[in-house]
């Protein structure tokens, strides 16, 4: 029996989480310990009741820092954000996540947005696993890419902010006896690197030093109920944002047969834009459905919603909301598959929506990802599922026949 420890530092929502939890079920079934160690504990219980897997609160700091960076533009600046400014409170955290090693004695950790559990595994033998989108995995280079380059870029002082941060991680090594980390490469230097993505929505571009899992299955939904209209169905998951009301209008002015999934959006302003050619949803819809059925989508950028309706063909809008959104909108764009805009502005979004409605390029540059990708079965593409385990070890079905096995095959 191995025991795994899946790792949840940092970041909002469960999706840090839930994409992991058929794999976690699969390993218990063959005999092996699971723990998950949560930011967030409130849906814990629910998500595994009865399934063998246990959980823990994971090391976490309720303190904001009083002086955050703004705007953030690479790694090291969001992670200062959350207190690797301060050695006193990442070594509080560090010291923290080893105790929790010590008890849950891993064999394998597999870390989501988890950078100070990664820099205190250093110092354990076992197995390291960084997954995620990409966006919270860097490239292993010596210096950090940029997320974003503008006029207004102070390149000088991002590279400043980095070399502080690197100076706070490789002191508090110091200061605990842990392996030092000296560069961005050491800190990234782990067994295997896993992207829940596709090699095309890569925020930092393609890359070699990793496995691209694609995305899983949908999860369940209700079947979508198109209104009436001309022109392209329209399928819409959005926030609240404060350009929302211009952006209904347009579509109850363009007429297309449109449904919209709110997340957030108050009733008052769904009443106030329902109407026959426009339908709000309450529950979340079958993705599934939804691609076979919708033409065009529009989304805040969210990379599993995009990903979702990109294997279905859907040519997308897409009004981001936060950096890692604005910076997927523009992959998204440049694969010509959609069109982004990021200023939220009435006329912006009602002129790339037409765009996107009657230039068939969007459509057939959507068709080519789906061909590119036809082979994808999302029913094998999450972590370690129908992955063989002979003889009680934990192994990689992908690594099986190979010299060396990052699983202690």
């Amino acid at each position: 029996m191995s025991v795994v420890l899946f790792t949840w530092e940092l970041g909002a929502g469960m999706g840090h989480v839930m994409p992991y939890i058929n794999a976690a079920k699969r390993l218990v079934d063959n005999g092996h310990d699971v723990v998950f160690a949560m930011r967030e504990l409130s849906r814990a219980e629910r998500l595994f009741e009865g399934t063998g897997i246990r959980y823990i609160q994971a090391p976490s700091q309720v303190k904001k820092i009083e002086a955050p960076i703004r705007p953030t533009n690479s790694y090291a600046q969001i992670i200062h954000n959350t207190g690797f400014s301060d050695v006193y409170r990442l070594t509080a955290l560090v010291r923290a996540w080893q105790e929790l090693y010590r008890m849950v004695k891993p064999d394998l950790v597999v870390l989501d947005h988890s950078p100070s559990a990664l820099i205190t595994s250093k110092g354990f033998e076992l197995k390291r696993i960084l997954i995620g989108s990409g966006f919270f995995i860097p490239p292993s280079d010596e210096q950090l890419p940029m997320l974003f380059t503008s006029p207004k870029t102070d390149d000088e002082k991002v590279r400043s902010d980095e070399q502080q941060v690197l100076d706070k991680i490789l002191e508090v090594t110091k200061r605990l006896a842990l392996p030092e980390i000296n560069s961005w490469k050491s800190m990234f230097d782990v067994d295997r690197k896993l992207f829940r993505t596709f090699k095309e929505l890569d925020h930092y571009g393609g890359r070699d030093d990793c496995e691209y899992l694609g995305i899983g299955p949908d999860k369940p939904g209700v079947e979508p109920g198109w209104p009436e209209g001309r022109g392209k169905r329209v399928f819409a998951y959005l926030k609240p944002f404060k350009t929302l009301p211009a952006l209904l209008q347009m579509l109850n002015k363009f007429g297309n047969p449109t449904l919209i999934y709110g997340d957030g959006i108050k009733q008052e302003t769904k009443d106030r834009f329902s109407s026959k050619t426009l339908k709000f949803v309450d529950q979340p819809l079958d993705m599934g459905l939804v691609g076979k059925s919708a033409q065009v989508a529009i989304t805040n950028a969210n990379h599993g919603t995009i990903a979702s309706l990109l294997l279905a063909g859907l040519p997308q809008l897409l009004l981001p909301l936060q950096l890692e959104q604005m910076i997927l909108a523009s992959r998204v764009a440049a694969l010509g598959v959609g069109l982004a805009a990021p200023k939220l502005r009435q006329g912006g979004m009602a002129n790339k929506f037409k765009q996107l409605c009657e230039d068939e390029r969007y459509q057939k540059a959507a068709d080519e990802f789906v061909q590119r990708n036809i082979n994808f079965d999302r029913e094998t593409a999450r972590l370690l599922e129908a992955l063989p385990f002979p003889d009680g070890h934990l192994r990689c079905g992908r690594y099986a026949d190979h010299p060396y096995c990052p699983l202690r095959c």
